[in-house]
């Protein structure tokens, strides 16, 4: 893929609808934990009327996430959901998060190329210290993939966020 020099203005606008959609994630992720202490049912849990969240096994990969998809070996799996909402029927969102101990960098250049070498369309990106996120389409145009790599600046923890959105 052939790299498009792209006017700083448009580079800020894509980074904040990134951002925009990141914020979202961690929000429905806080309401599910919120909901998780509350001692609601292990397999399903009502985040609210419009949301529901499905843990899946560790040992499975949620819904549709791609089954060749480089996971870290060992990881520590912090989310393994699929979420669902009735006004938005058809559309189910996979999501696996993990503690990784590899640098942003080096997770960044394996999904990179990963989705690459599967045909996936990468139609953003990011690259920051401490973030950086791929959004791609498959092959066939009915799921997105979004793959966020972060690393928290006060422990270095670094997190692998991998969110497939499927129309069914």
């Amino acid at each position: 893929m052939e790299d498009v020099q792209i006017e700083p203005s448009l580079k800020h606008k894509t980074a904040w609808k990134i951002i925009g959609v990141l914020a979202l994630v961690l929000i429905i992720l806080l309401v599910w934990q919120s909901t998780e202490n509350k001692n609601l049912s292990e397999e399903s849990s009502v985040v609210n009327e419009n949301i529901e969240v499905t843990k899946v096994p560790t040992g499975e990969l949620p819904g549709t996430i791609p089954s060749n998809i480089p996971l870290e070996e060992n990881a520590l799996i912090v989310e393994n959901t699929v979420i669902t909402a009735p006004e938005k029927p058809g559309v189910i969102q996979y999501t696996r998060k993990f503690v990784s101990n590899k640098s942003p960098e080096e997770n960044y250049a394996i999904y990179k190329d990963f989705l690459n070498a599967n045909n996936w369309e990468i139609v953003s990106s990011v690259e920051q210290e401490t973030l950086m996120s791929l959004i791609a389409l498959s092959p066939d145009k009915t799921q997105q993939l979004f793959i966020t790599v972060s690393e928290n600046t006060i422990s270095g923890e670094v997190t692998v966020d991998l969110t497939v959105v499927a129309q069914e």
